[in-house]
């Protein structure tokens, strides 16, 4: 039941319609520059971690 959407950059929108939540990072992996592999960082495991803490404290 949840729906969302996540940029190149790190931003990313989720919506829980059931617990009226809406989870909402801006987030700029570009600022942070390059790893030495010439890649960006991987923000998933904060979206990750973010998204859980949320839902921990709406009780799920």
């Amino acid at each position: 039941g949840s729906f969302g959407h996540t940029g190149f950059t790190g931003t990313s929108i989720v919506v829980v319609p059931q617990y009226h939540t809406s989870i909402i990072l801006l987030i700029n992996r570009q600022h942070m520059g390059l790893l030495p592999t010439g890649k960006y960082y991987d923000v998933s495991p904060i979206r990750q971690q973010i998204f859980h803490a949320v839902m921990q404290f709406c009780g799920q």
